[in-house]
């Protein structure tokens, strides 16, 4: 890891005054409805970063992921790297480069973080056709899944349950899969179509406070509910939907990707369309983090890190 202090490239407007501390996620169990309707409206703050290839600058950045310590991890695509950008220090950790080799990478696409105290950092790679995992404090990696002929893999989304298993979707075999810690498959869904049961191009994947899954079924235009077991529950097709990609989840809500109308949806657990925003800002949301009052979107036309703001109704109101 190459630590670098620099000027962080951070346009902050609308009045705000600093940048908005990263803060990690925090879900609060059963409170998915309560928090849900008092959502007021989501605002731009700024964004991070600009075009290019020093530290803090970004090329297609895609998945994004909020670390407890408030460290904001960026799959920097183009770069073929990962950025760790802590706001309140104005630094940049860099991890990676371009390669094949065990801690190299080739086009990031999505990143997860473990939910467990041990921090690990786990890295789907479009290019190199698998998805690395990084003990954080010691900065080892190694290879969890990789995939070559009738087994193709082409990780376009990753996720971390509690136990530590994997979820990984494959947007060239139309699948989701899921791997034990120790990277052994323990089952696949999908496959190519348009059933209940099937996908097209699944994309973005995240888990809910319960273990529950969404995926974005990109091809198909809608969303995908899965148990912890791959049983397939609701589809969802929220009004305007038209080409869903990342995921996030937080304090009871999902926020959608929708890569086809180039913004952003919230739902509550339900499905419901609470909100849509980014419409003017988001030009391609690529990567999507959420938590503690703040929404961060990748974005891989402008090269830069939107972030939102989160506006709440007051007790009482």
């Amino acid at each position: 890891m190459r630590a670098v202090s620099f000027a962080l490239v951070v346009l902050w407007t609308w009045g705000c005054a600093e940048a908005p501390r990263l803060r990690p996620p925090v879900v609060r169990q059963g409170a998915a409805a309560t928090r849900a309707s008092a959502l007021i409206a989501i605002e731009p703050v700024g964004s991070i970063g600009s075009a290019g290839a020093d530290a803090g600058q970004f090329q297609a950045p895609a998945g994004l992921v909020i670390a407890p310590g408030g460290e904001l991890y960026v799959a920097d695509s183009g770069n073929h790297r990962v950025q760790v950008i802590d706001t309140r220090v104005s630094a940049v950790d860099v991890l990676g480069a371009f390669g094949w080799e065990t801690g190299e990478f080739d086009t990031p696409e999505a990143l997860a973080l473990s939910p467990v105290q041990r921090p690990m950092l786990y890295i789907a790679e479009r290019g190199g056709r698998r998805v690395q995992v990084c003990d954080i404090a010691n900065e080892l990696y190694r290879t969890v899944v990789a995939g070559s002929g009738d087994n193709r893999l082409d990780p376009a989304g990753v996720a971390v349950g509690r136990r530590n298993e994997l979820y990984v979707t494959d947007a060239v075999g139309h699948r989701v899969w899921r791997l034990s810690s120790d990277g052994e498959v323990e089952w696949t869904r999908g496959g190519f179509g348009r059933g209940p049961d099937r996908l097209d191009g699944p994309s973005g994947i995240a888990l809910d406070a319960r273990g529950g899954i969404l995926v974005s079924d990109t091809g198909n235009g809608r969303l995908v509910r899965m148990d912890f077991a791959g049983n397939v529950g609701d589809t969802w097709t929220p009004e305007g939907l038209q080409a869903p990609g990342p995921i996030a989840w937080s304090d009871g809500r999902w926020y959608v990707c929708d890569r086809g109308a180039r913004d952003v949806l919230v739902l509550d657990d339900a499905g419901s369309l609470l909100h849509r925003f980014g419409a003017s800002s988001a030009g391609d949301p690529s990567g999507i983090a959420a938590g503690e009052g703040a929404v961060y979107v990748a974005d891989r036309l402008a090269h830069d890190i939107k972030v939102f703001r989160v506006v709440e109704a007051k007790h009482g109101d």
